[in-house]
């Protein structure tokens, strides 16, 4: 619709908006915590930015794997990962030292849980 148009164009700026979910009034919710531990609690994963080997993706695009091989063992911060795959997307890419982070604590311990199966050789989702 013409208003969900225009509201999207508002927040162009924000995160994506998952198909059923309704844009906030502001951006400026995206500040509070308890936005995201509501959102997270109801969400399993999203992608913000897109994977590896995704189509139009901006790491396919400037091949992130060719300015930055995993065999140099680099450090990855990934700020403010929310429940994207992309830190999964990495260590199966062989990027072993990496740090996603988030501010949410509901996203914190879905990351942490996945992390634990993934160690424990089990599905990560």
């Amino acid at each position: 619709s013409e208003d969900s148009q225009e509201a999207t164009e508002r927040h162009a700026s924000g995160p994506a908006v998952p198909p059923g979910r309704r844009l906030p009034e502001s951006n400026s919710v995206y500040k509070d915590p308890s936005y995201w531990d509501e959102r997270f609690a109801s969400e399993a994963e999203h992608e913000w930015l897109r994977g590896l080997s995704d189509e139009g993706s901006p790491l396919r695009e400037a091949p992130f794997t060719a300015l930055l091989p995993a065999d140099l063992d680099p450090w990855l911060l990934l700020v403010g990962s929310g429940n994207s795959s992309l830190p999964m997307v990495f260590h199966n890419a062989s990027y072993t030292n990496l740090v996603a982070t988030d501010y949410s604590r509901v996203v914190l311990e879905n990351m942490l849980a996945r992390a634990r199966r993934l160690s424990s050789g089990r599905s990560p989702t």
